[in-house]
C-alpha cells in the first residue's frame, strides 16, 4: 500500500524535494487532525492567542454581521500597576463573551476588563475563557486568583484545552541548572487537568533534544511539529510502552518553516523564500499535496477560508484554492487577518479594520487612530476587536 503511495505522489514529492514516509502501521482509524470550531453557534469555548485556537488557523466559527461603529477605549492602567515598555511582537485576546481581555508584548501582559483597568501580568502565551485564564499554563481568575490544575508549563508553540483534557508544545531555551548545561529541548504534553481527583493527569509526553520549530495541535489531540531541521512530524495522542506520544507520519520540508496550522484534514506550512513566501499543504498524514509562492514575507500561520481556501497575510494578503491564487492584494503596511465561519475575514492593517468578502472585496471600512499592531478578535457575538499600543477597538 505505502509503495503505491509514493509512486502516486513520486512526480510532486520530486517537485517539491520532499521524502515522507510513515513510521507506524496504518491505524483502524485514520489520524486526521479535524477542524474544531473555537466557537459553535453561541457556546462559546476559548480563544488562545494569538491565532483564535490551538489549530493555528485564525477561523473563529461565528456569523459575519454589519457593524454599525467602531469605538475606542483607552488601556487604563491600575494603580500601582508597573509600566514596562511595550515593544513587539503584541497580540490581542479576549474572553468569548467580550467580558475580559489581555493585550501582550514582549516583556509584559495586560489583562482587563471591558470598562476597567488594566493589571500588568506575565508575558507569555494565554488561553482565555469566560471565567478563568492560562497565562504560560498557569490558571487564574479574571480577578487573578490561582487556579489549582495541571497544563503544560512554560510558553507554548501551541496549547489546547478542553473542559477536562489539556495538550500543549513548548520550547525550552535550556541553560544552566544546579551547575549543568541543559540542552535545549522541544516539549509535548497532554493529559487530565484535574489531577487532584485523577491521579498524576499526564498522559502522553514527548521530548525531542536540540530541536526547535513550530507547532499546531488538532481538535483529536493530534500534534503537528514542523522543525528547524527540516522534518514535519505527526504525532498521535496514543502513547507508546513509555508513555511517549508516538510518531505516526514523517515528512523532509524546506528547512526554517516559520508558520504551521491546521485547515480542515490539511497541513499548510509556510517557509520564507527570500522576499516571498511559500505555502506547502499536506495531507493529515504528512503526504505532500502541492506548493505555491506569494510575493511578500507572511506575517501569521496561514488562515482558513470556508472549503479548501487558505487565506496568507503579511506584507499582503491573498486567497489561494489549492494552488491557484484566486486574488492577491499588496500592502505597503504589515497586514493581520482572522476569518468567520463564511470564510469572509476580519484584515487590520495600518490604521484600518476592513471586513473583507471572500472574493476580496471590501464590505466595511473603519478607521483608527492609532497603527493596529495585533490580528483582530471575533468574540462570540460577531464583534471585532483590534489594538494599538495604547487601546482597544471595538466593531460592533
Amino acid at each position: 500500500m505505502w509503495s503505491r503511495a509514493l509512486t502516486r505522489y513520486a512526480l510532486l514529492a520530486a517537485a517539491l524535494m520532499l521524502a515522507c514516509r510513515r513510521p507506524d502501521p496504518p491505524q483502524k482509524k485514520p489520524l486526521v487532525p479535524m477542524q474544531t470550531p473555537t466557537f459553535e453557534g453561541s457556546k462559546a469555548r476559548s480563544y488562545s492567542q494569538p491565532y483564535a485556537s490551538s489549530l493555528r488557523n485564525s477561523q473563529v466559527f461565528v456569523a459575519r454581521k454589519h457593524f454599525a461603529e467602531i469605538s475606542r477605549h483607552a488601556i487604563e492602567r491600575c494603580r500601582g500597576a508597573s509600566r514596562l515598555e511595550l515593544r513587539p511582537p503584541y497580540f490581542l485576546i479576549a474572553s468569548p463573551d467580550g467580558r475580559h481581555g489581555v493585550f501582550g508584548s514582549e516583556l509584559v501582559s495586560e489583562v482587563f476588563e471591558t470598562g476597567g483597568c488594566a493589571e500588568g501580568w506575565t508575558a507569555g502565551d494565554y488561553v482565555a475563557f469566560d471565567d478563568l485564564f492560562l497565562a504560560k499554563g498557569e490558571a487564574r481568575t479574571w480577578g487573578l486568583g490561582d487556579l489549582d490544575q495541571r497544563n503544560l508549563h512554560g510558553d507554548a508553540l501551541a496549547r489546547r484545552v478542553e473542559p477536562e483534557r489539556y495538550a500543549g508544545a513548548a520550547f525550552d531555551p535550556g541553560g544552566n541548572f544546579e551547575k549543568s548545561n541543559t540542552p535545549p529541548v522541544l516539549r509535548v504534553e497532554g493529559g487530565r487537568r484535574f489531577p487532584k481527583y485523577l491521579g498524576d493527569g499526564i498522559d502522553f509526553t514527548l521530548t525531542l533534544k536540540e530541536k526547535r520549530g513550530v507547532a499546531a495541535i488538532g481538535g483529536d489531540f493530534a500534534f503537528v511539529l514542523a522543525l528547524d531541521d527540516g522534518q514535519l512530524q505527526v504525532y498521535s495522542p496514543s502513547v507508546d510502552e513509555q508513555g511517549h506520544a508516538r510518531l505516526a507520519a514523517e515528512c523532509k520540508v524546506p528547512e526554517g518553516a516559520r508558520w504551521v496550522s491546521l485547515i480542515g484534514s490539511r497541513i499548510a506550512l509556510v517557509v520564507p523564500d527570500g522576499t516571498s513566501s511559500r505555502l506547502l499543504v499536506f495531507s493529515a498524514d504528512a503526504k505532500p499535496l502541492f506548493s505555491t509562492t506569494v510575493p511578500f514575507e507572511v506575517l501569521q500561520p496561514p488562515i482558513a477560508g470556508a472549503g479548501q481556501r487558505i487565506y496568507l497575510a503579511g506584507t499582503g494578503l491573498a486567497a489561494l484554492d489549492d494552488d491557484k491564487v484566486a486574488w492577491l492584494h499588496g500592502s505597503l503596511e504589515s497586514t493581520y487577518a482572522t476569518s468567520f465561519e463564511d470564510g469572509s475575514l476580519a484584515v487590520a492593517s495600518g490604521v484600518a479594520l476592513e471586513l473583507v468578502r471572500p472574493d476580496g472585496s471590501i464590505d466595511q471600512r473603519f478607521n483608527t487612530q492609532e497603527p493596529i499592531v495585533a490580528p483582530p478578535v471575533i468574540t462570540g457575538d460577531g464583534s471585532v476587536w483590534v489594538a494599538s499600543k495604547e487601546a482597544v477597538y471595538i466593531a460592533r
